[in-house]
């Protein structure tokens, strides 16, 4: 794809991660400019994440590379869409899954409140 690319724009192509290309554009312009070394986390639609060593990006030696949301970090969690079990992003979606039914819980009883208040 990045030669198919590159036939039409006149400059280096490459294709990268969006996590990698995150980071990299923070060292570069933004909140981590002059470090050499950097770890982000990203949230969107899962976690995932970039590092930046010795001023370079660091794409991981196997395959999944530095996909920080695949790290496993808890031992025989939930199962993750990777296969995995008690992944980083696993365990994100349940406390924001958890967090919206504990606010409903808080909408309910305040409601509760205010209506015994009225009595």
């Amino acid at each position: 794809m990045a030669e198919m690319i590159g036939d039409y724009i006149p400059l280096p192509v490459c294709i990268a991660n969006d996590a990698d290309c995150a980071v990299f554009g923070e060292t570069v312009a933004g909140a981590a400019k002059g470090y050499e070394y950097v770890v982000m986390l990203t949230l969107g639609t899962g976690v995932g994440g970039g590092i930046v060593l010795d001023g370079k990006i660091y794409e991981g030696k196997l395959l999944g590379g530095t996909e920080l949301g695949h790290c496993v970090i808890v031992e025989d969690g939930e199962q993750c869409t990777c296969g995995r079990r008690g992944c980083l992003e696993v365990c994100a979606r349940e406390l924001v899954e958890n967090s919206a039914k504990i606010k409903q819980l808080f909408r309910t009883c305040e409601l509760r409140s205010l209506k015994k208040m009225r009595e």
